[in-house]
């Protein structure tokens, strides 16, 4: 059976209901080759005998398939176990309308049979057949950019279960797009939803061999759909284009702009360059320095333009702690010490942040007692653990030191009690005198099957969790004006909870470009030490603020003179460039092209800019080309060029048939930015 539109056209087997053709009627590509992996729907739902069993649409009988209008309706009556009734049904509902690219996939489940239905891969697509080491294609998530040459095997030798041909993306730090594109244009793979939910992207080799492979992918949600309930899933978008995994962002940016809420932040946090972050004590229990150093540090800081501190401190890392203490809970003189050294860093102009866990606790605390009962549940009743034992100086660290297990447990951020304990302690924080809050991972990846933490459904936890982080950051906002939250995994929904987003991996591809061009009002935040000089213009170029560290997070700035006075210079730069880049749009590479270095291209009331970083050791020349129309603006001059350590001068691109071209010499791991006022706005982009 067959759906097109003269755009598109989609072929499912008649056979198993399976997607086996999707083809692009304007370039005549066509994708998924390989009958072998043709797909559609997989359920994962257990039995007292298997813990994980899966139920396959392919291997489930012939569907009945109708075809009205833009619709193709495919419904399995009866999902089978090896031949043999489950009494869960299915129907699913492909969409295509006329004139679009996309089409829109849905999926409705009824359970009328006595297992619960855990885990939906849908919607499955596959028999896409590739050669090992072919890496003309690229899968571009939030997470990285990559090729199934790199990804697959993922464990080789690893036989057991296929292990070694599936790998997953974990929904956090997960937009919820992929892109699959060569030189000619690609597939975009969008899940439409705008409330969090479980949404893992998973992979598979239906081969059996790494050389042949045929690949598959699916969006996995969880829906615990018991017996007696219904289920409907989220819009899922499959679609060609004839670009770049741009073209897939733009369609979930396009969907993001009708629901998303920015934070609220204050307009002030775009023009900072970041935040110095220090350890005043270990996770061991350590102590580094005393709090009584924290206005010294500030006067540090504030010689190179960095006006906000981070705190580490043990006292808000409760499942740090190495006895049994709750937060903020130390020797009232040093408490006193702390609420003064705060008071006066804040006379000098100065913010600080508490680096502050919410969600994690140790059987060990005494609050253990009183928040048992909040803990997350697995779907056997059984508290979920996750530990850190703390430990810096044992041989594997981290995760070697079992000899320290206390039992972490993650606490339900959906539960009621949770929210009250939770808001409680912002108060408490905040009436320190700290005037920021950094919220230590703020996301929940695993989902709560508790029946009475106050919701409903595992879903309705995770809603409820991303709202007390909201009302986290208004309160925030309430006590100062200029104050502000941060938070570490970002995603699509809980960048509208906190302002600024610390993540450990932006310069391990993390998708800081796809994040920043889906989501331009969200602000990243980039570790920076003085072993990174190279990704520093970069990160700077990205319009991203700076975690900024120096002796592993123990020194101060001016510890590290090189890197304090670059600091110090690309904070000028941001107040100067802040119209056309802080308060930019981030349009990534739109209508840019360069060598021998990276940029990228801002849009604003003020106008373009195009910002440069030199990731090298020596001065390179850039060679910028930008073509002015294709990014929606047309400039009303020629502009300026701003280079770190010099003042802004007039420059003369040369113009060629739309295209404006320059060279420019940007220092040793050094940037650039070149403004263009704005003339008029021709198109929307």
């Amino acid at each position: 059976m067959q759906l097109s539109n003269g755009l598109i056209k989609f072929d499912f087997d008649d056979a198993t209901g399976s997607l086996c053709k999707i083809k692009d009627l304007k370039t005549g590509k066509e994708y998924l080759h390989d009958p072998r992996g043709w797909r559609l729907v997989k359920l994962i739902a257990p039995t007292a005998e298997h813990s994980s069993r899966p139920l396959f649409s392919h291997l489930s009988g012939a569907p009945q398939i109708e075809k009205k209008s833009g619709t193709l309706t495919i419904i399995f009556p009866h999902v089978r176990d090896g031949g043999k009734p489950t009494g869960i049904s299915m129907k699913v509902k492909v969409q295509l309308a006329a004139g679009s690219p996309e089409a829109i996939f849905t999926l409705e489940l009824r359970n009328d049979g006595p297992d619960t239905v855990q885990e939906v891969w849908f919607p499955w697509v596959g028999g896409h057949h590739m050669k090992f080491g072919d890496k003309r294609e690229t899968i571009t998530t939030s997470w990285n950019s990559s090729n199934f040459s790199t990804m697959f095997p993922t464990k080789r030798t690893h036989t057991f279960s296929r292990s070694h041909q599936k790998m997953g993306f974990a929904d956090q730090k997960l937009l919820p797009m992929m892109d699959l594109s060569d030189k000619d244009g690609g597939l975009s793979y969008i899940r439409y939803d705008n409330k969090p939910s479980y949404k893992n992207l998973v992979f598979t080799n239906e081969s059996n061999d790494y050389i042949n492979m045929c690949m598959t992918w699916a969006w996995a949600s969880r829906p615990f759909l018991k017996t007696g309930q219904s289920w409907m899933s989220a819009e899922f978008g499959v679609g060609v284009h004839q670009g770049d995994w741009h073209a897939t962002a733009d369609r979930l940016r396009k969907y993001k702009e009708k629901w998303w809420q920015p934070s609220g932040m204050p307009p002030s946090l775009r023009e900072k360059i970041g935040l110095y972050h220090v350890q005043f004590s270990e996770f061991s229990g350590k102590r580094v320095h005393e709090f009584e150093a924290l206005p010294d540090m500030a006067r540090d800081c504030l010689k190179y333009g960095v006006a906000d501190i981070c705190m580490w401190e043990i006292a808000a890392q409760l499942y740090y702690r190495p006895d049994n203490g709750g937060f903020w809970e130390m020797p009232p003189e040093q408490l006193a010490s702390l609420q003064r050294a705060l008071a006066e860093t804040r006379r000098l102009g100065c913010h600080v942040g508490a680096w502050v866990n919410f969600r994690l606790i140790t059987e060990c605390a005494r609050l253990w007692k009183e928040m048992e009962a909040y803990a997350i549940r697995s779907v056997y009743g059984r508290p979920i653990t996750e530990s850190y034992p703390g430990s810096v100086e044992c041989a594997l660290s981290f995760d070697g030191t079992s000899l320290l297990e206390r039992q972490g447990h993650r606490l339900c951020q959906g539960s009621d009690g949770f929210r009250k304990y939770a808001l409680d302690l912002v108060e408490r924080t905040m009436g320190l005198g700290f005037s920021t809050l950094f919220i230590d991972q703020a996301n929940e990846p695993q989902s709560c099957l508790a029946e009475n933490h106050g919701h409903k459904t595992p879903e309705e936890a995770r809603v409820k969790t991303y709202e007390w982080l909201g009302e986290a950051t208004r309160r925030v906002h309430e006590l100062c004006s200029e104050a502000y939250t941060v938070g570490e995994l970002p995603d699509l929904y809980n960048t509208q909870s906190i302002d600024l987003w610390w993540e450990w991996g932006w310069r391990g591809g993390s998708g800081i470009n796809v994040f920043r061009y889906v989501i331009p009002e969200m602000i990243p935040c980039w570790c920076i030490d003085e072993n990174e000089r190279d990704v520093l213009s970069k990160a700077f170029a990205t319009g991203s603020l700076l975690a900024i560290a120096t002796r592993d997070m123990t020194g101060k700035l001016s510890d590290e003179p090189a890197l304090a006075q670059h600091i110090a210079r690309l904070a000028k730069m941001r107040k100067a460039t802040a119209p056309f880049v802080s308060h930019g749009r981030f349009l990534d590479n739109r209508g840019l092209n360069v060598e021998n270095g990276d940029a990228y291209v801002f849009a604003s009331d003020a106008g373009l800019a195009v910002t440069m970083a030199n990731g090298k050791a020596v001065q390179k020349t850039l060679k910028i080309t930008i073509t002015p129309e294709e990014t929606g603006f047309v400039p009303a001059g020629k502009g300026l060029l701003h280079t770190e350590g010099a003042a802004p001068i007039p420059i003369s691109p040369t113009r060629r048939g739309g295209k404006w071209s320059l060279e420019v010499k940007v220092p040793a791991y050094g940037t650039a930015t070149w403004t263009m006022e704005r003339r008029n706005k021709i198109k929307k982009v």
